[in-house]
């Protein structure tokens, strides 16, 4: 191997090394192994250097350790001449092809590979030849052994005496790292896919659950009503425990009533509004506690409305978010006490709100368990309702990108806290 060759063969362990480099980094995330394979390749660009600016008299034998370290590179090192022939390859090249590196010598490209792929090696060769710069990072497609692999391939140009006689390429097999792409690609899509898909289904749901609701009602009328008929025509043939069980068919029919029209606000509830506007959190309380004018009157209850800002919401939702924590508050309110609630909000990353109230509390342990569908901690005849307002309370959050939580002690009331996005 003459000194030019010797020289170019650096430069293509160089570029090998640079390669091997970036992939390394390309997969994998720990940042260790990244600053090794930095500095590895700083000592190697190092020692190539010193090894050209060294005397020519060293050159047979650095050929010789170029060679091995080139045969033991996990990348395609070769050598073309203007003609699309191979002059030289390293061990790994001619392994992947089932030959020896002295029989690949002089092989032309046109004879290793399919004449389609032979014509795009040979386009990006010209490319080179003509830019006389080098083209790095060519992702490109590699039939061998009878598979279609990919390569991620740079190659530069060879001068000799001011003329370019060829190139020199360098080849990492990136075909693990494509197939994990595609496979990743084909997940995405999958997963978008289904995401429609359970978008579509949730949609189905809740107009089944309207249409549903809206069509039990009716006949719930009809059966209390005839049975308030029935016994009223009975009067006095019916003995107190067959009036009960009238009186048992007619409370479970309003009661059925409610858990409907609840289901109906639900289903209402879990369709987005098309625009959010500018919502005055102070109006908005405000227009909830019109809901509650006369049993506020009733039982003197206290509310203390603290400074509240002025976000970007949807308004009929938060009015009943309000309803709804309020009406919590006044159901479970402490016999012989006179209820006090206090509303306010501290300003953080997002708007944090409060509702705080000294009523009759829960046992901590069941703070999650208070906003499931129906879930219910005490008796329906003690505190009558279907346990849905915690529900449409979190699902209006949820809607303003807000997450919602409770606290609270028995005997020592609730703290129901919440977070809007403006």
């Amino acid at each position: 191997m003459n000194w030019t060759s010797t020289k170019i063969l650096i430069i293509a362990l160089v570029c090998g090394i640079v390669d091997v480099v970036f992939e390394q980094i390309y997969t994998t995330s720990n940042g260790l192994s990244s600053f090794i394979l930095f500095t590895l390749f700083g000592v190697c660009i190092s020692v190539v250097f010193a090894e050209l600016c060294s005397s020519e008299k060293k050159h047979k034998v650095l050929s010789t350790d170029l060679d091995t370290i080139l045969d033991n590179l996990p990348a395609l090192v070769f050598k073309k001449d203007n003609k699309n022939t191979l002059i030289k390859v390293n061990k790994y090249f001619a392994d992947h092809h089932n030959m020896s590196k002295e029989e690949m010598e002089g092989v032309d490209i046109f004879d290793l590979y399919p004449h389609n792929v032979a014509e795009a090696y040979l386009a990006d060769d010209f490319t080179v030849i003509k830019g006389d710069k080098p083209k790095l990072c060519i992702e490109e497609k590699w039939p061998v052994n009878g598979e279609t692999r990919w390569l991620s391939t740079s190659k530069m140009p060879i001068k000799e005496n001011g003329t370019i006689t060829g190139v020199i390429g360098v080849a990492l097999d990136i075909t693990e790292r494509k197939k994990a792409e595609q496979a990743l690609e084909e997940y995405n899509k999958a997963l978008e896919a289904s995401y429609v898909e359970l978008a579509n289904k949730n949609e189905e749901l809740e107009e089944f659950a309207f249409a549903a609701s809206h069509d039990l009602q009716e006949p719930l009328r009809k059966m209390s009503s005839f049975v308030i008929l029935l016994e009223d025509s009975l009067k006095d043939r019916i003995d107190d425990t067959e009036r009960r069980y009238l009186n048992y068919i007619v409370d479970g029919s309003y009661r059925m009533g409610a858990m409907i029209k609840d289901i109906l606000l639900l289903s209402s509830v879990s369709v987005a509004e098309v625009d959010k506007e500018e919502c005055d959190m102070r109006e908005i309380v405000y227009a909830a506690m019109t809901t509650f004018d006369d049993k506020l009157q009733d039982t003197g209850v206290k509310i203390r409305v603290g400074e509240l800002p002025t976000i970007m919401g949807y308004k009929s939702r938060l009015i009943q978010l309000f309803i709804n924590l309020l009406s919590n508050s006044l159901k479970y309110r402490t016999e012989g006490q006179i209820l006090e609630i206090q509303i306010g909000a501290i300003k953080q990353e997002k708007w944090k709100f409060f509702v705080k109230d000294n009523g009759i509390g829960f046992d901590p342990k069941y703070s999650n368990q208070i906003f499931g569908v129906f879930k219910r901690l005490h008796s329906h005849k003690k505190y009558p309702g279907s346990g849905i307002g915690l529900v449409i309370s979190e699902k209006v959050v949820k809607q303003h990108e807000g997450e919602i939580y409770a606290e609270s002690e028995l005997g020592k009331g609730s703290t129901f806290w919440f977070t809007l996005g403006e």
